[in-house]
């Protein structure tokens, strides 16, 4: 067994062999994550723990977002995602304000139904956006004409 301060962590053999001494961690209120060799770890957890995690998520979203309405608040708000992903300064301006709004969107999406893989990818996808335009060379190869055989297709809008 491996503690934390967030949980408490056991071989998933453990929970084969001595249940009810894993189960224990559980009724006490503990997150348990089951170690596994063949495949990902497990988390296991009392199902009103986690419901009321995702509540205060999906919260916490609604919160975020609605300051987006008052024109003070998206300011401080911009600020603040700018100081917890410094890579934001290195888009475009009209870029910052859409990352902004896009992530908390997104957040706000994935708390509701709760799932945050897609606010996680995303978050990926901007930082590699604000690193290709940090790097004139590869911003400039991503943007040019490519050759082709086609038509000239406009760009989407």
């Amino acid at each position: 067994m491996v503690a934390s301060a967030a949980r408490v962590s056991f071989p998933y053999s453990d929970l084969l062999r001595e249940p009810k001494r894993v189960l224990a961690f559980i009724d006490q209120g503990e997150a348990v994550e089951l170690a596994r060799r063949d495949g990902p770890n497990l988390r296991i957890e009392l199902a009103d723990r986690a419901s009321d995690v995702e509540e205060a998520l999906a919260i916490t979203a609604r919160i975020l977002r609605a300051t987006l309405h008052e024109p003070a608040a998206k300011q401080t708000l911009e600020h603040v995602l700018a100081e917890v992903f410094p890579w934001i300064e290195l888009l475009p301006e009209d870029e910052q304000t859409e990352c902004v709004t896009t992530l908390l969107r997104r957040l706000q999406a994935g708390a509701e139904a709760g799932v945050l893989a897609p606010f996680t990818q995303l978050v990926h996808e901007w930082r590699q956006t604000a690193a290709i335009h940090a790097d004139p060379h590869l911003a400039t190869e991503l943007t040019r004409p490519l050759p082709g055989d086609g038509p000239e297709l406009s760009p989407p809008l």
